[in-house]
């Protein structure tokens, strides 16, 4: 809500590769926020796959995790959970 209320238009998935086919088969984003902890295919795999895809290669991805040990390797920026709305939205404006 926070980011619509900011202007920005959003498109959410319940697991990776709803996510995934998605981004195949529509107009791909300026950017990309990705939970680690997702069903059927976990934010690392999810990161792989759109990695290996030129056409979704290019497209910043945001990680939002809850995971302490996590670094997000492959990220644009890690944001660990609990996090303040500001905090996600300064990360948003630096990478679209």
């Amino acid at each position: 809500m926070v980011l619509e209320w900011e202007g920005y238009r959003v498109s959410c998935a319940a697991d990776g590769q709803e996510a995934l086919d998605r981004l195949r088969s529509g107009n791909p984003p300026d950017v990309i926020l990705l939970d680690w902890m997702l069903p059927i295919l976990d934010g690392g795999r999810f990161l792989k796959y759109q990695r290996q895809d030129p056409a979704l290669s290019a497209i910043p991805v945001i990680s939002v995790t809850a995971l302490e040990e996590a670094d997000c390797p492959g990220t644009a920026a890690c944001i660990r959970k609990p996090f303040e709305p500001l905090e996600l939205l300064e990360a948003i404006r630096r990478h679209c």
